[in-house]
């Protein structure tokens, strides 16, 4: 478990090109763009990505392994895709959980993606585990990044992998939980680390990766304030002044060049009021990392850079460290008007 700059995915990169090459790597992420971002280090140290390294998504990894070798729970029915849900699946009448009705969103056999690891751990159950033990067989090493963004029987699905031979190595930081696989089933309201650990799963190590290499000393200190809770991360970057600074009302005429050369970050897409600026959401800026950053802050934000006791909902809180996290020098804050 680990905060943001600390080398999370760095750690899981080299364990993957570390082990023998008669070793089998599965890395897995939650989203395509950090599945195709891993790929492309690992082209660009070896030239192409090893045979002995597997990359998927979560998901694919689900229909693809858990699901489709064994869909005992859906008779007659192949599992063909996924399709990707929002929030909770619409209740229907009569179909209650293990129905095949319940997992599928069609007639082609398109499995909800909420659903998608509860069926993956109903194939398993149904075949004694052999599931499981058929992906411990095919892959060695098993690596699992942005762990955060998992919920549910995701959980349920990794405790069985981790009852195989192959090792499986879990990473993650709760602070950027802004994205979750399923709002369904148990556990919806807990990270992989706290069921871990309730559990006694496995060992937590929160000491490793605990140094922060991006961002700057003022904005780790903001970082910090956002999870009192949690471990303080260090910083390792050099003390060289303010990089945090404010976006003033006299400055918003004429905003300061290094300002509109920054990557603007924002709780929507929306059009600023200055043109030719760089833009992208706050959730989608996950994994990313730039010199100059401008977060366009909302309303409860800003209200809580003013009282840090004041309310700021956990999916906002994620969103706000996620953001402030992406600079590796400064960070400007503009305020709602």
């Amino acid at each position: 478990m680990a905060g943001a700059g600390t080398g999370k995915t760095t750690y899981l990169l080299n364990q993957a090109l570390n082990v023998p090459h008669e070793k089998n790597v599965l890395y897995l992420t939650y989203t395509e763009a950090a599945a195709i971002h891993f790929a492309s280090r690992v082209k660009a140290i070896r030239g192409a990505v090893p045979g002995n390294i597997t990359v998927m998504t979560w998901y694919s990894f689900l229909l693809a392994h858990g699901v489709r070798p064994f869909p005992y729970p859906l008779p007659g029915i192949l599992p063909r895709g996924i399709s990707f849900v929002e929030g909770k699946v619409p209740q229907r009448r009569g179909v209650t959980r293990g129905n095949p009705a319940y997992y599928l969103a069609n007639e082609r056999g398109d499995v909800f993606s909420s659903r998608l690891a509860d069926l993956a751990c109903k194939c398993n159950e149904q075949v004694g585990g052999d599931a499981v033990n058929r992906i411990s067989d095919m892959f060695d090493i098993i690596l699992i990044d942005e762990a955060q963004d998992l919920s549910s029987y995701d959980y349920d699905y990794i405790s069985s992998l981790m009852h195989t031979p192959a090792t499986v190595i879990v990473v993650g930081d709760p602070r950027q939980r802004t994205y979750t696989t399923s709002k369904e089933g148990p556990y919806t309201e807990e990270t992989f680390f706290d069921y871990a650990r309730r559990r006694q799963l496995c060992e937590i190590d929160t000491n490793s990766l605990s140094v922060c290499h991006r961002c700057r000393p003022d904005v780790v200190a903001l970082a910090n304030a956002l999870f009192p809770d949690l471990p303080a991360l260090a910083c390792a970057t050099p003390d060289e002044g303010t990089h945090l600074r404010t976006l003033s009302k006299g400055e918003r005429a004429k905003p300061p060049v290094d300002f509109l050369e920054a990557m603007h970050l924002t709780w929507q897409a929306k059009s600023l009021p200055y043109s030719n600026c760089s833009t992208m959401t706050m959730g989608a800026s996950k994994g990313s990392e730039f010199d100059n950053v401008a977060v366009w802050l909302t309303k409860p934000m800003s209200m809580w850079l003013d009282n840090r006791e004041a309310a700021l909902k956990p999916g906002a809180r994620a969103k706000m460290y996620v953001a402030v996290t992406r600079a590796r020098n400064n960070l400007w804050l503009v305020r709602p008007q």
